[in-house]
């Protein structure tokens, strides 16, 4: 089935207007942020939702525990993808959705070169991703280690596969 740019875009701000109102009608968030093609203006209609959520260290594991069956509430959701790591939920929807739901605790968001990225903040009342991202913009890029190496390879392909 063909569907058109205008119909993908649609259905994706969406589904993003869906996840943004689940996670902001809920307790223990403390901020809410895209990262990705959506934060740096890149994206075309294939392009998907890369979202974080901060949540508070007491609701931490109950986000963990309802992330393969949060996206069910968002919208057509079809399946979720293995991520391979427990804070990760990758999620796919119709018509041709998907969304990477990362979830942290409030003291992970420390400042780092991942904050350089373009990020777009959605919820943020304390402040906390504005000021990580204003402390991480002088920061130099590293790789950690051979896993984190790998990691890094295996988004790049998925990229140019996908594009």
């Amino acid at each position: 089935m063909n569907f058109s740019s205008e119909e993908l875009n649609a259905a994706r701000k969406l589904l993003y207007d869906k996840v943004v109102n689940y996670f902001g009608e809920r307790k223990g968030v403390n901020a809410i942020y895209i990262q990705g093609s959506l934060a740096e203006s890149s994206a075309d209609e294939w392009s998907d939702l890369d979202f974080r959520v901060v949540i508070e260290p007491r609701f931490y594991q109950k986000y963990l525990s309802e992330r393969f069956t949060a996206p069910q509430q968002w919208g057509e959701w079809l399946y979720n993808e293995w991520a391979g790591r427990s804070w990760v939920c990758v999620s796919h929807f119709k018509p041709f959705n998907k969304v990477d739901m990362l979830y942290f605790q409030s003291q992970e968001i420390k400042p780092s070169p991942w904050f350089s990225l373009p990020t777009q903040i959605i919820y943020d009342p304390t402040g906390l991703v504005r000021q990580t991202i204003q402390n991480s913009q002088n920061l130099e890029p590293f790789v950690s280690n051979t896993e984190e190496i790998s990691r890094l390879i295996s988004k790049g392909l998925a990229y140019a596969d996908e594009g």
